[in-house]
């Protein structure tokens, strides 16, 4: 009876201790935690509203973060752990459910600062966010809109992304109603309500693609553009040399729709159908390169131009009468026709060959600051 009574109080002492180790743990960690926070983020308001510590797992609720520049939020963060690989400062997993991101000024903001800010705390092998908010604008990019992810961290691969995006702008490019549905297994489905690069427009885009992680390839790519139709192929790479190539093929483009979108019915009018094919590549900071050559449609069409300083330029040029090139370009029919595009620093170049009973006519020019 003794020795019971002894392992019964040496049990009770022990499931004590162990209590009052995590409930003790707890406070502690929770200090360390947003104590850790507020010295990476420095000027940042850190809360948490609780965290437990349990053997190969630790949860925090209400997490928020607020300075100058954001303001983040979540409800819950899991963490799951080895106890040897704490010693090594590896994770396997974190699971982050219902978070928000509010973001008004400079990505720079939200990076970790201060001395070892370079250098990686701990290793992971595997994130999972379970919807998370977005409203960031950055000075240099805006967007809006909600996502769902599961990254393998360890290997830089994207397992899972669900995403809808209200509105994306930056560098002149823009896109609205985006919703990405993504499987590594299964591959992934894009499509935009509108996508915009400066007056370029293009609606009702879809597509399938693939991404590993480092590049993703959209093909074959379909959307409308200037009430005809685009397809090809769009090559992205999000590794840390980013840049991106279109390979595109296009049919029935209404050039007075074209003519519309870019304003210029003050200065020309055009009818007639486009077909050919447009390459380009570019980074963020801009389009690199364009090589277009598209021809008109058998039914030919009809040319007037307008603007009295292009048709000043092209008399000058051809050292002809201005009236004589009025009246040649005025009304101008034509029924074999040729369209070529280049870039030359942030022009675009337009070479126009057409053929018509009244002769044939060769129109070059630059559209300034166009890409």
């Amino acid at each position: 009876m003794k020795m019971k009574a002894v392992w019964f109080v040496a049990a009770a002492l022990f499931v004590g201790f162990m209590g009052a180790a995590f409930f003790f743990g707890n406070r502690i960690m929770h200090r360390a935690v947003e104590g850790a926070l507020r010295k990476a983020l420095p000027g940042s308001e850190v809360s948490l509203k609780t965290l437990s510590v349990h053997p190969r797992l630790l949860t925090m609720r209400e997490l928020r973060v607020k300075n100058k520049t954001m303001e983040f939020s979540v409800h819950e963060v899991a963490v799951h752990y080895r106890p040897m690989g704490l010693l090594r400062k590896h994770l396997l997993k974190v699971r982050a459910v219902d978070a928000s991101l509010h973001v008004r000024g400079p990505l720079d903001a939200l990076l970790p600062s201060g001395p070892g800010a370079g250098r990686a705390a701990l290793t992971l092998n595997e994130l999972e966010v379970a919807g998370l908010d977005l409203d960031v604008d950055t000075g240099a990019a805006k967007l809006k809109g909600s996502l769902s992810l599961t990254l393998n961290v360890a290997d830089k691969k994207p397992l899972r992304l669900e995403a809808a995006i209200a509105s994306f702008e930056s560098h002149g490019l823009a896109a609205k109603n985006v919703n990405i549905d993504f499987d590594e297994k299964t591959g992934g489905q894009l499509s935009a309500a509108d996508v915009s690069y400066q007056k370029l427009q293009l609606r009702e885009l879809t597509s399938p693609f693939r991404w590993d992680g480092k590049t993703l390839v959209a093909s074959p790519l379909k959307a409308s553009l200037f009430e005809g139709l685009l397809e090809g192929e769009f090559t992205l790479r999000t590794d840390k040399s980013l840049g991106y190539s279109l390979d595109l093929r296009l049919s029935q483009l209404h050039l007075p729709a074209l003519i519309k979108d870019f304003e210029f019915e003050n200065k020309m009018s055009m009818t007639g159908r486009l077909l050919g094919t447009i390459k380009a590549s570019g980074s963020p900071s801009g389009l690199a390169a364009v090589d277009g050559s598209l021809s008109v449609s058998t039914q030919g069409g009809d040319l007037v131009i307008r603007d009295a300083a292009f048709l000043q330029n092209i008399a000058t040029r051809m050292k002809q009468p201005i009236e004589l090139v009025e009246a040649g370009l005025k009304e101008y029919h034509y029924d074999v026709g040729e369209l070529r595009l280049s870039k030359s620093g942030a022009d675009l170049g337009v070479e126009l060959k057409l053929d018509g009973p009244k002769g044939k006519r060769h129109l070059t020019t630059l559209f300034h600051d166009a890409v």
